[in-house]
This record gives structure tokens, sequence and C-alpha cells, in this order.
């Protein structure tokens, strides 16, 4: 009976211990497998936080529609090349006028997303007053591993009053920004681009006034690399020969597309031919003979860009399309004198200097826009009131507010096309846009005063 016992007592202890064995095993594989999954979890959650700090958004498909490596927000870019393109003098001294800088992503992978040739790109800058962002054209065509954007140096008119500054972003780039140094870019963007999807043929038109000639460079450049079949013409307007910028990729253009003509046309008086225009494809218009024909590549007391000289150069003009980027006077000149040589508006494509007061004249002739007025409410001077009487030939709220710049204080402003929200303001009554702005921060009470058109009676309060 105590054997029995025993051997009971033996058989249990090896139960015991076989089942401790295997409820350990089960622990043991349970801890590693929770252990390998956490790990996941852990590596999961360190990547989707490296994507979201860096804010990468990694997309395979390699167009223009869902760009390859494209980022939302702000990427740190490396100033790879920094190059003065022109020099002006100011204050007694030579200073740069137009610079190009070359930026490589520091972060964000190659190849870059493409863009359309006259897009821009927009760099957040640590100006005086804190953090702004600041819209530069592209001037170069896409290329997979770096961009380039050429930035004229914004100094106050010339017979302005001494109190008024120079431009804050410009300024900071020429001044401050060096090779080597990081600026935070943002992502090409923009409304005024020529899309190679839709224009496969017929004539191009490029019109480029100053420091307009950087998104038709790019342009200029982008259809020379595709091998585009028709005719392209450049039009670059400019006072004197030392203000002619991207003079390396005007002739880079000429030499490798055999069907882009460049003719600059130069305001000012002419003596001495540059050689940069001794070559067959790069003209410089000078003036006119008794005849009315133009002065080419002769000395002359000065031509602007004008719908005449259109007409001499551009072949099939009802399949061309025209492409216009510069000050507001050329462009309304240029505008008015497309309209009325019978081009239709959509193939009519324009960008100015910021807020640019230039309409379609059909648009403004069938406006059901009636005149109005507009009261700024100034709430810095004791809500003074300023009174302008609008019309549908003055533009946007911001433009009006600029032609009564001797009554109005200047409205804040950045980008000009309704995408940064800078000149937004509170408002009574009721506004249109021509076109829906892409800033979706506006509250139920503000308008952006650079695209906003007033429809009737409307009351702006100036912050």
């Amino acid at each position: 009976m105590a054997d029995q016992v025993l051997n009971a007592q033996v058989t249990l202890l090896i139960l015991l211990s076989v089942f401790t064995g295997f409820t350990s095993l089960l622990i043991y594989w349970s801890y590693q497998n929770f252990t390998r999954q956490g790990l996941q979890l852990q590596l999961a959650t360190e990547s989707a936080f490296i994507a979201k700090s860096t804010d990468l958004e990694i997309v395979t498909h390699y167009n223009r529609e869902y760009p390859v490596n494209a980022w939302r927000g702000f990427q740190p870019f490396k100033v790879i090349e920094k190059k003065v393109e022109t020099w002006i003098p100011y204050k007694g001294q030579q200073v740069s006028d137009i610079c190009s800088f070359t930026l490589a992503p520091v972060n964000t992978p190659t190849p870059l997303p493409l863009f359309f040739p006259g897009q821009h790109l927009s760099f957040q800058l640590p100006l005086n007053d804190g953090l702004n962002v600041r819209y530069y054209s592209l001037s170069d065509a896409p290329h997979p591993e770096h961009y380039r954007v050429s930035i004229r140096r914004a100094l106050p008119p010339r017979d302005s009053d001494p109190e008024v500054m120079a431009g804050l972003g410009s300024t900071y780039f020429h001044d401050q920004v060096k090779q080597g140094d990081i600026v935070l870019t943002g992502q090409p963007a923009g409304d005024f681009y020529l899309d190679d999807r839709k224009k496969k043929s017929g004539t191009v038109v490029l019109l480029a006034g100053g420091i307009g000639i950087t998104p038709m460079v790019s342009t200029a450049k982008y259809l020379a690399d595709i091998g585009y079949k028709d005719k392209v013409v450049l039009f670059y307007g400019i006072r004197h020969p030392d203000e002619i910028a991207l003079d390396r990729d005007l002739i880079q253009v000429a030499k490798s597309s055999l069907n882009i003509e460049i003719f600059a046309c130069c305001s000012g008086p002419l003596t001495e031919i540059p050689e940069l225009f001794k070559h067959e494809h790069i003209h410089i218009i000078s003036g006119f003979k008794n005849d009315g024909s133009p002065l080419i590549n002769e000395a002359g007391r000065g031509c602007r860009i004008q719908v005449d000289l259109l007409k001499l150069y551009v072949e099939q003009p009802e399949t061309a399309d025209f492409y216009l980027c510069g000050p507001p006077p050329m462009m309304k000149t240029l505008v008015d004198g497309i309209y009325f040589w019978g081009i239709p508006k959509h193939r009519v494509h324009w960008e100015g200097f910021g807020p640019c007061a230039v309409a379609w004249p059909a648009d403004i002739l069938n406006s059901a826009l009636k005149p109005c007025s507009i009261t700024v409410v100034d709430k810095l001077k004791g809500d003074e009131k300023v009174h302008m009487e609008w019309s549908a030939t003055k533009g946007a709220i911001l433009d009006l507010a600029d032609q009564n710049s001797g009554k109005v204080r200047k409205i804040p402003r950045q980008c000009g096309q309704g995408s940064c929200g800078t000149c937004r303001l509170i408002y009574k009554g009721n506004v249109v846009y021509e076109k829906k702005p892409s800033y979706s921060g506006l509250k139920s009470n503000e308008c952006l005063t650079c695209c906003a058109r007033p429809k009737g009676d409307v009351l702006i309060y100036l912050k």
C-alpha cells in the first residue's frame, strides 16, 4: 500500500514537472511573440513618426499629378550655387540686382517632383517680423536633383519716401543666404504654367518684362528639352543690355533648339550691340526704321514689346498660345492689344508681379459687377474711413487700395494669388472671386483682398 502511494506521488511529480515545463515554454513563446510584435509596432510607430516629422509622402507614380517623392509643408534644401545675374547701383554702391539660387534637397529623396514650367517655389524665411512665406518663380527646366529660382532685389521706387523699405524676402536672399546655407522650401506650385499635355502643337509666344523672364526661361528650356517641334518666340523687355539676366540659359536655348527665336526689346537708347546678341537666333530690337520696320541688332532709340511686333513674328496666331509675365503697365498694354488682335481668351495666360490689375477686356465689358463704393476703416488710425469708387476696370480690392496709396495704408500681401492668406481682412457686404482661391482658412467674415471683387458696396476693416 505504501509503495502504491509512493508511485502515485512520483507520477504526480512527473506530471507536474511536465506541465510546468510546458507552461514555461508556452510563456516563453508568448513572450517572444509579444516582444516581436511589440518591436514591429515600435518600428512602425518610429517609421510613422519619422515620416510625420519629415513630412514626406512617398508616391510611386512619376508624373505631375502624383509626383514622386512629394512632401507637404517645408523641407530643408541646401544652396549649392549662388550666382549674381545682374548688378544695380544703390545708395552709391553696386549691389546684386538679380540672383540665382540652385537648391538641392537635404532629406527629400530624389528624383525631385516634376513641375510645370512657369510654376514657383515657396520659402519659409526668418524675417524681421517672424517666419514668413515668400514665392519665387522657378527659372530652370525640371531637373531630378535640384531646383533653381532667380530673385530680383525689391528696392524702393526711385521717388518713394525714404522710410519705404526694400523687400524683406528678396533682401534676405541677396544679403543673408550664401552657398552652403539651408532654406526651408515648399513643393512646386502655381496656376501659371505651360501644360504640354494640352499644348502639343502650335506656336508658343513668351512675353517677359524684367524679372518676368524667369518663368519664360524655364518654359523655353523645357520646350527645348522635350524637342517641341513648332515655333517658339520669346520677347524679353529690358531697358538696356546690362539688365539681361540668365544670359547663359538664353544662349543654351538658342543653341539647342533651332525653332526658338529670342528677341530682346531694349526701351532705352542703344549705341552698341552686346556679344550675346551676335547669334543667329538671338536678336535685339532697338527701335524702328523710317518705313516702320524694326531695327534689329543695330543702334536705335529704343523699343518696347508691343502687339505690332508680335504680328511680324508670330505665325498662325489663331493656333498660338501666349504666356505673359511682367510689370502691370506692360501686362495691361499687351493683354488689351492681344484681345483686339482677335486672340481668344483661352489662349492667353498671364501672371503679374504680385497683385496685378489686368483683366481681359471682354470680362470688363461683360462684367455683371456694377460700380460701387469700397470703404476702408483703418483700425490703427482711430477707425478713420476712406471711401473709394470701384468699377470692373479697377481690379481686386487690394489693387484699388494700391491705386489710392496716398489715402489708404498698404494692405499686407505676399503671393497675390489667393494662396497664402496674408491679405485677408474682415469685411461687411458681398464679394466674389473670378477663380476660387486655394487658401482654405477663411472665416465667414473674411475675404482675400488680392483677388476678391465687390458685389455691391463693401466695408473693409484694415488692421
